[in-house]
Parts: structure tokens; sequence; C-alpha cells
């Protein structure tokens, strides 16, 4: 496997859409919403920005342009993306946890080694 890297990154496409996500203000507090109350592992954030992105996507006749986008977006890292949306909410995640009632919130790791969030909700509804 050929790793690149760029800026930090595994590659500029990786780079690009995390720069778009991060400096969008709207697109920035939907993602800081998504991951702090709705998000529990890393693969959530990482499959709802993959499906964010896909339905953004222009619909483009195929063609050249087309097979570009298409092999651009699939070059992304998402998983890469959600473990730094993960890692700049966690402080904000944990407190949005307690404050709505969650009797106990921890970050653990499952047996694939991803880090997830263990939350026990004690509101009763």
């Amino acid at each position: 496997m050929n790793e690149k890297k760029y800026n930090g990154w595994t590659n500029y496409e990786t780079w690009l859409v995390n720069l778009w996500l991060d400096n969008d203000r709207g697109t920035y507090d939907v993602i800081m919403e998504f991951a702090i109350e709705k998000a529990v592992c890393v693969m959530d954030i990482a499959d709802w920005l993959e499906d964010m992105i896909e339905r953004g996507s222009p619909t483009l006749k195929n063609g050249l342009y087309c097979d570009l986008m298409t092999a651009a977006i699939s070059e992304v890292n998402f998983y890469e993306i959600a473990e730094h949306w993960w890692e700049d909410t966690k402080e904000e995640r944990t407190e949005y946890r307690k404050e709505n009632e969650f009797e106990a919130v921890e970050d653990v790791e499952n047996e694939q080694g991803e880090e997830f969030t263990k939350a026990v909700y004690t509101k009763e509804v």
C-alpha cells in the first residue's frame, strides 16, 4: 500500500475534505452537534461524514468529471477525519452526556481497538 502524506493527513483528498468541513461554519456546527450528541464511536462519525459528503455531491453525467470526482472521494480517509472530530469533541461530549443524565460515561476500546463512548442513560422518558 502506498502511504501518501499531506500536511499530516493520509493524503491530499483527506486533508482537503477536512479543511472544508472545518472552515465552513454551518457544516462545522452540524458536525460538532453530531459528534457531541449522537456519535457513540469514531465509526459513527466516519460513516455519517461519508454519507453527508456523498449526499452533497453534485449529480454529474458519466464522463471525465464524474470519474475524477468519484476517484477523489474514494481516496478520502473518513475514519481519520472522524478520529480528529472525536478527539476535538471529547470534553464537550463528556459534559453533554453528564448534563443529560447519563449515569456513566467513559471512553473504552472494543475488541477491534476502536474507541467508543460507553454511556448509560438514566433519564426517564
